[in-house]
């Protein structure tokens, strides 16, 4: 089975100085056309997660490399280097503006086909957490590299499923190959 790309798209997470101050630089100098959106991180406000559209991977390679945002990142105040993620999404739903929260995961696989099957199987349980999946998709660098953000309102449920056994049985069932990254956001 082909999986088939809807959308190339970036992810970015770095921390800022000052978040008022950088969202300001940063609605100044996007896209609005390309923003998906802006997510603080529930641990510390100052670490945000920008997710954008990109016509292909190689323009937004083109545009991280530019001066001109280099300097309006400085300008901005991040402090520390941005993780990018050039993403192949699969799946793009946009949540209602009612969840209040997201939880990004990330994890490789052996086999994408596999995983997604026992993924999709496993619908009831996020159902029953009041999680939503916002985006699905591969690294383009990895394709191996699952990335999925979902929305949710209930947080605590969220978490609780996340480190549920059951789950991390279901996980290796799948080929799900390295522990999974959870990151935990409040939707700005």
């Amino acid at each position: 089975m082909k999986t088939q790309i809807i959308q190339t798209t970036i992810s970015v997470i770095h921390e800022v100085a000052d978040f008022e101050k950088w969202h300001t630089i940063y609605l100044e100098n996007s896209n609005p056309n390309s923003r998906i959106g802006v997510l603080r991180n529930m641990d510390n406000p100052n670490i945000v997660f920008v997710g954008e559209r990109t016509d292909s991977h190689e323009a937004a390679k083109a545009f991280f490399a530019s001066e001109d945002l280099q300097a309006a990142m400085k300008e901005g105040g991040v402090v520390s280097k941005p993780e990018i993620r050039f993403l192949n999404l699969t799946e793009f739903n946009a949540p209602g503006v009612n969840d209040k929260f997201r939880v990004s995961v990330s994890h490789e696989v052996a086999d994408f086909d596999k995983w997604k099957l026992l993924f999709d199987a496993d619908e009831g349980r996020r159902q029953s957490a009041d999680l939503k999946v916002s985006g699905l998709g591969t690294s383009e660098d990895n394709p191996s590299e699952v990335f999925i953000v979902f929305a949710t309102n209930d947080i605590d449920r969220a978490k609780a499923i996340f480190n549920d056994p059951s789950l991390k049985d279901m996980m290796k069932e799948a080929g799900v190959t390295s522990a999974p990254e959870f990151n935990y956001w409040k939707s700005f």
